[in-house]
């Protein structure tokens, strides 16, 4: 899209990524810069080509873009370079949302002021490798010399990365905005047919990527104690791909829960089986924040998450004194049995569920990072 005259009042802000493609930092950033568009000149850059939300950012009104071409995400292309200087020159605000050299050259040749955002903590989990320690010790270094103002998606993520980063500078909580959600949701009878669950039958549901810290075993776990105390209403839906889903269904089938436990693969309208679920279960561990706990509370689906589970415990717990937070696998049991033995639960904290998930709109999310643009800019 070209780029438009807004008012005095206006800024101009430019955003960073590596790609366009499927992920939570991704959507973050198409909603947050929806939002801002509504009355700022936004560009997007984007490191390397493709994706569902390079698109979808595209087709948003007063919204420019540009891609950069990058082979990867250490490439150090002059012709990148230059082409980044060019596109944020029109901006006064870059806000980077994943290290990147070249948009780093870029941004400091052109004396932009530069806030970054700390999303997530995935290579801090594993044993770091060269080329991770360089990339964490020049993060480090420029967040603590020289970007203007840093914020994190959680308490949780600002305390990791003060640990693990060693970060001096004052870190900002911004919390991620809630997914919008269409108001057109199948008949939720649909999904559930499809799955073939009768009418008594309580379908959890838990999503996302399967790799290790997710901890979807939890939830066989979970399915065989159920199974051993004779509850066999309880069905478990797993939807998602990854590295360890393999090992998963083979482990489901090893603890004899193939009638308990359906595995399906990743799907784009998780909302409709948001609806078709009776309550979501997200085992994860560490996380950064949690955008699914969002998606589910939109819709006002109980949602529970383990003590351990990082930002998700900042998003779940306020609701109803944090009796949504489990602390092993068999309190969580005992919570799901609740359910089971009071049909009238599934409802009773329905709308303090939807009223903290609009803790996190759009509208919300955008003054507060407004309000740390404008104090940026009247530096000098």
């Amino acid at each position: 899209m070209n780029k438009t005259k807004k008012s005095n009042s206006s800024m101009n802000i430019c955003h960073f990524l590596i790609s366009g493609g499927f992920g939570g930092i991704e959507r973050q950033v198409h909603s947050l810069t929806e939002e801002q568009s509504k009355k700022n000149s936004v560009g997007v850059i984007f490191g390397m080509r493709g994706g569902i939300f390079e698109e979808r950012i595209k087709t948003l009104h007063n919204v420019s873009t540009t891609v950069l071409n990058l082979k990867n995400g250490v490439d150090l292309s002059l012709s990148a370079i230059i082409k980044a200087i060019r596109f944020i020159e029109e901006y006064d605000i870059i806000h980077i949302h994943s290290i990147n050299y070249v948009i780093l050259v870029a941004a400091v040749l052109t004396k932009k002021k530069i806030i970054f955002t700390f999303h997530g903590i995935t290579h801090l989990r594993r044993k770091l490798g060269l080329r991770d320690r360089f990339k964490y010790h020049s993060l480090s270094f420029f967040a603590n010399h020289v970007f203007c103002e840093l914020t994190a998606v959680s308490l949780f993520m600002k305390k990791m990365t003060v640990e693990k980063l060693g970060i001096h500078k004052n870190i900002k909580v911004v919390y991620n905005i809630t997914p919008s959600v269409s108001d057109k949701q199948k008949n939720r009878l649909n999904i559930r047919n499809r799955l073939y669950l009768h009418k008594d039958n309580i379908l959890i549901l838990s999503y996302g990527r399967i790799v290790h810290n997710k901890r979807m075993e939890m939830l066989l776990d979970a399915a065989a104690h159920l199974k051993c105390l004779g509850i066999e209403s309880v069905k478990w839906l797993i939807i998602g791909d990854g590295p360890e889903k393999a090992s998963l269904i083979e482990k489901a089938s090893a603890m004899n829960l193939q009638t308990a436990v359906t595995f399906l693969g990743f799907k784009s309208n998780i909302f409709e089986y948001i609806n078709a679920a009776d309550l979501c279960v997200f085992p994860f561990r560490q996380e950064p924040f949690g955008i699914v706990a969002l998606e589910a509370m939109t819709l006002g689906k109980p949602a529970f998450v383990m003590m351990d589970s990082g930002g998700l415990v900042e998003v779940i717990s306020p609701v109803n004194d944090c009796y949504y937070v489990a602390f092993n696998v068999e309190n969580l049991c005992n919570k799901i049995i609740g359910f089971v033995n009071d049909p009238g639960a599934f409802s009773r904290d329905k709308e303090a569920f939807i009223r903290r998930a609009r803790d996190f709109e759009p509208q919300k999310i955008s003054m507060c990072y407004e309000k740390l643009y404008r104090r940026v800019n009247l530096r000098n």
